[in-house]
């Protein structure tokens, strides 16, 4: 058996569940394709601590719904199973996207109940997208949440993002990507930076712990890198002995001081991190290396990084990787997607859920953001037709075709940096919950009494 991608392209219109396909089954079947409906993908609850959100996934989106097309294995694959019929299969055949979505660009901070993205399509083609919109936008909102809160906790300190222990290589592929959303923040991933096209964020070898063991001694391992990396070599001081391994760090820099060379940083992850970068910080100064910088690691996430920005630590990088990655904190967010109305020709039929706790919202809807002081008031929830502020969602796909431009890796940063400065300060706290300034709109309410009427 040939070895293959843990997805391949072919297989993701067939990453669902198998009903998804029996619903178009029964549409058809019933002369309901042509019905046209309107679907809101969005977060119904912020998760403990959070007091915003940032919209992630769009590209992914972007891109499923570009290449969105039924390979004749998948549709032998369920035509075999009983899980489609053949009228079906030749629909699936001919299949490709003909709808309009609506989304919030990526890096926008938005409030639970929002939609993030807006589908309205002929009801089967909105149907079969559902669990690959919620998993793309799923992954990349709760990971580029967690990562604004750490660059909020982080505030001047550089912070580098790695993919050790993520929920595997593609959560893993996500946490670095996003990364590039912020201001300050990079990522060290050798894969990722040829995709990307960027550098890593330290140039430095680091001389971590397995690479020191390898040596009879610590000392010896150091001179073996400095050799090798006259120019960026980090070592890891905290192996076995934290004071003995300053020691030895010196020692290397001055070796390397002696051939007009420079220790770029040291680096440790162990121990109370806040006195350790002080008193290496303290000896690096006094040998005459204040240029030296400190990287700091162990397990960070933005509540230890608040308290070490309390505490004045001196280091000059941050590097983060499991807690931050696998938002260990919080790490679900619970995004649904949700039908809110039904076009058949000129007729309107809207709908809602009223189930305890999950109520959804009828209408084809757009989020207006109010301002006061150049800080975020309110959202509103309304109609699209309403004028409430100013309207978030914007054009993704019309017609199946793809309207909006991609945005580069530096105008994506610097809309998340402007967006993350429109929070009131209050929704910057990483401890404490505030409401979320959401409302919904009059209109939306007044549909929603005449379909909890109706039913």
């Amino acid at each position: 058996m040939k070895n293959k991608r843990l997805i391949n392209d072919s297989e993701l219109p067939g990453f669902c569940l198998e009903h998804h396909f029996g619903l178009g089954t029964i549409f058809l079947a019933e002369g309901m394709e042509n019905l046209i409906a309107t679907f809101d993908l969005y977060v119904r609850d912020l998760p403990p601590r959070r007091n915003f959100l940032v919209a992630g996934g769009l590209e992914a989106i972007i891109d499923f719904i570009k290449n969105l097309r039924y390979d004749k294995t998948l549709i032998k694959h369920l035509l075999k199973s009983g899980r489609i019929s053949k009228k079906f299969a030749r629909y699936l055949e001919n299949f490709s996207f003909s709808g309009d979505i609506y989304g919030l660009p990526e890096g926008t901070v938005h409030f639970p109940q929002s939609p993030i993205i807006r589908v309205t399509a002929p009801i089967i083609e909105a149907h079969l997208i559902t669990d690959q919109l919620i998993a793309l936008a799923n992954i990349d909102t709760l990971l580029l949440t967690k990562l604004a809160r750490v660059r909020l906790a982080a505030r001047d300190i550089k912070c580098s993002i790695g993919f050790v222990r993520a929920h595997g290589i593609d959560a893993g592929w996500r946490a670095v990507r996003n990364s590039t959303f912020f201001e300050n923040m990079g990522f060290n991933n050798v894969s990722a930076a040829l995709r990307l096209g960027l550098k890593a964020t330290s140039s430095a070898f680091n001389a971590n712990h397995a690479y020191v063991k390898s040596f009879n001694t610590e000392l010896e391992s150091f001179r073996a890198a400095a050799r090798a990396f006259p120019d960026s070599i980090s070592p890891m001081f905290d192996t076995y002995d934290t004071k003995r391994g300053l020691d030895n760090v010196i020692k290397v820099a001055d070796e390397l001081k002696s051939k007009n060379k420079r220790l770029a940083s040291v680096f440790v992850d162990s121990g109370n991190l806040v006195e350790v970068a002080k008193y290496a910080r303290r000896r690096l100064d006094e040998a005459g290396y204040n240029k030296t910088k400190i990287a700091v690691a162990s397990n960070l996430d933005e509540y230890k990084i608040e308290k070490f920005i309390k505490s004045n630590i001196p280091a000059d990088m941050i590097l983060l990787v499991t807690e931050v990655v696998t938002s260990a904190d919080s790490p679900r967010l619970e995004m649904v997607y949700k039908i809110a109305q039904i076009e058949d020709g000129s007729s309107v039929s809207y709908t809602a859920k009223f189930s305890p706790g999950k109520l959804s919202l009828p209408g084809k809807k757009q989020v207006f953001r109010q301002l006061e002081n150049n800080f975020v008031k309110e959202d509103i929830i309304g109609l699209e037709n309403e004028k409430l502020g100013k309207p978030l969602l914007v054009p993704i796909f019309r017609k199946g075709r793809l309207v909006y431009k991609i945005p580069t890796i530096e105008q994506r940063r610097k809309y998340t940096m402007s967006q993350l400065s429109l929070l009131p300060e209050r929704y910057k706290n990483i401890s404490k919950s505030y409401k979320p300034p959401i409302k919904i709109s009059k209109k939306i309410k007044e549909l929603l009494k005449i379909v909890r009427a109706r039913h």
